[in-house]
């Protein structure tokens, strides 16, 4: 398995989400990487949830933060319920239990993180994250995805750090045709889906629909979930 899916497949689990598994394998026409900011890529492990379309893009774990909105999270009463088996980066010590949600704190070492494979634990917009090891650009993303190849990608501190998308074709080759590349409030340039209304945005979930979602300048930006109940019919998640 690809590294970017490992470690996409980690936060997935570390941190449920909105989007569940359909936001964040969501792909707009060729199997592509999809929108999500919890499916992160070679660049890390991202912990934050899944919001679905307009949210950073799956090959990206340096990608543009995610906005401040309501999501749907793992609930839980103590720090223990939200851990992870297996996956040291992702047991009960990188976790807080906040307001009956599961809020992740970051990783705490590089030993945490190669545990689980050839990550390191690095700063990423404040939140320490097992990010994949490398020496050069070359070690880092997915070389047959234009978006999240060797050229989008630094490697800093023996950490891949995603650098962004460097246009629309890049985009396109890589999440489809309705994907373009650009950055959300001075962030890095991501792979956004774009729309004309937000009923474009839709992805058939209660807390991935229309009403989620606004369509902004040509882009489906998430607005957050709505409610428990919008989560809950997506699992055993709450609105936070």
């Amino acid at each position: 398995m690809a590294r970017w899916m490992i470690v996409g497949a980690l936060a997935a689990l570390s941190w449920v989400a909105c989007g569940g598994d359909t936001a964040a394998s969501d792909d707009d026409d060729d199997g592509g990487p999809s929108s999500g900011a919890g499916a992160s890529g070679s660049g890390g492990a991202g912990a934050g949830a899944t919001t679905g379309a307009g949210m950073t893009t799956g090959g990206g774990g340096g990608s543009t933060p995610i906005p401040s909105v309501e999501v749907c999270l793992a609930p839980c009463s103590t720090p223990a319920d939200c851990a992870v088996p297996n996956a040291p980066a992702f047991d009960a010590d990188n976790y807080a239990c906040d307001e009956g949600a599961c809020r992740y704190l970051g990783c705490n070492s590089d030993a945490e993180c190669m545990a689980q494979g050839d990550f390191v634990c690095r700063d990423q917009f404040g939140l320490s994250t097992c990010l994949v090891g490398c020496t050069t650009p070359n070690d880092c993303g997915v070389q047959t995805s234009p978006a999240y190849d060797a050229d989008n990608y630094a490697c800093d501190a023996g950490a891949c750090v995603y650098t962004g998308c460097k246009s629309d074709a890049e985009c396109q080759a890589s999440a489809g045709n309705s994907y373009v590349c650009r950055a959300l409030a001075g962030g890095v340039a991501s792979c956004m889906p774009t729309c004309t209304t937000a009923a474009d945005c839709d992805l058939g979930q209660p807390a991935n629909d229309a009403d989620n979602y606004a369509c902004d300048d040509g882009l489906c930006i998430y607005q957050g979930c709505n409610s428990d109940a919008e989560c809950m019919m997506q699992g055993n998640l709450v609105c936070r």
